[in-house]
């Protein structure tokens, strides 16, 4: 790819992140992302083939800013699964601040946005890999409580650590961060563990 053509995408991908990040990414069309980057529609087609295409390539390119590989290898170099399990915990904690602006706006627009939805199922996606990671580690071990299969408790870690659980207990109930963390680290290790 030409360093102008890797220019012009990445402008376009910052575009459609601060688009969203200041809450306009309900109903923002191709037009609009197209004006706010200061190119024309036909640029921003021949970068991303679809309004779909470009909001799941913005939401990673969001978490390749945020250095996300980076953030997540104090996890993945834990050596047992209660530590594995905090410190995801611990990254989630302070992930979810960074990109809460962004995942509102699209999962409020979701139920009627095919693009919105696809983005959305995306990072859900790659987040509830993440946990059943976390579950499986804790199985590995025989410490999986026998409540549990790792697909129950990977549901049950990813439903607990939902953004809008989150949302709910840190803007509508004013947790801390810190609060947040040590909570959820107690109601997870309690509910999974043996």
């Amino acid at each position: 790819m030409s360093s102008k053509r890797s220019e012009t995408r990445q402008k376009l991908l910052q575009t459609t992140v601060n688009l969203l990040e200041k809450g306009q990414g309900k109903g923002v069309r191709m037009a609009d992302i197209a004006v706010a980057a200061g190119v024309s529609r036909q640029t921003l087609y021949l970068h991303f083939g679809s309004r779909t295409e470009l909001l799941i390539a913005a939401t990673r390119y969001h978490d390749d800013q945020l250095d996300v590989e980076k953030r997540y290898q104090k996890v993945a170099e834990t050596t047992n699964a209660s530590d594995h399990l905090n410190a995801f915990i611990v990254f989630w904690g302070e992930h979810v601040p960074l990109v809460y602006n962004m995942a509102q706006a699209l999962w409020e627009d979701a139920d009627k946005d095919g693009a919105a939805l696809a983005a959305w199922n995306d990072r859900m996606n790659a987040t509830k890999t993440v946990c059943q990671l976390a579950v499986a580690t804790i199985e590995s071990e025989g410490l999986l409580s026998p409540s549990w299969t790792v697909e129950t408790g990977t549901d049950f870690l990813f439903a607990l650590l939902s953004i809008r659980n989150w949302a709910l207990l840190t803007r509508t109930c004013g947790w801390s961060e810190v609060e947040y963390i040590n909570r959820q680290q107690l109601v997870a290790r309690n509910a999974l563990f043996l």
